[in-house]
C-alpha cells in the first residue's frame, strides 16, 4: 500500500514523522518546516485511513507498519536519520524501525500496544 507523504526540505538527513490517531502528516507542518530550515529531508506520512492515504479493509498496526516501509523505502536510498512517532504514530513506529534501518527513534506519547489495535480478528 502506497501512502500519502508531505516532503519537505532536502539534504542527507531523512526524518519520517508518523502522526496519531485522527491526524495526518500535515500535523507536522510546524516540525517539518524546523527541521527542513535544518538541512534535513522530511517526510511526514499520511497513515492508512488518514489524511489522503487509502483506509486499509484489516487496519491493523502491523499492516500499516508495512506501509510505512514500503512508501519510505521507494523514496529513500539508505538509512533514515530519525523517525518520530505520536500516539498512534509510535505503535506503527515499533513495526517499522527495524525494516527501516532507523538511526534514532522518538517516540512521544506511545501507548501500549493492545492486542485490540493488531488485529480485528481477535
Amino acid at each position: 500500500m502506497e501512502l500519502t507523504v508531505v516532503e519537505e526540505g532536502s539534504g542527507d538527513r531523512v526524518v519520517v514523522l508518523l502522526h496519531g490517531l485522527a491526524g495526518s502528516g500535515e500535523s507536522w507542518w510546524q516540525v517539518s518546516a524546523l527541521l527542513a530550515g535544518q538541512g534535513c529531508r522530511v517526510l511526514a506520512l499520511d497513515l492508512p485511513g488518514h489524511g489522503r492515504s487509502a483506509p486499509d479493509p484489516d487496519g491493523s498496526v502491523d499492516r500499516a507498519a508495512d506501509a510505512v516501509v514500503h512508501t519510505v523505502g521507494g523514496m529513500v536510498d539508505g538509512p533514515v536519520s530519525v523517525a518520530i512517532g505520536h500516539s498512534y504514530g509510535a505503535l506503527v513506529l515499533t513495526a517499522a524501525a527495524e525494516r527501516l534501518g532507523v538511526d534514532t527513534a522518538v517516540f512521544v506519547d506511545a501507548p501500549l500496544r493492545l492486542p485490540a489495535l493488531d488485529s480485528r480478528e481477535g
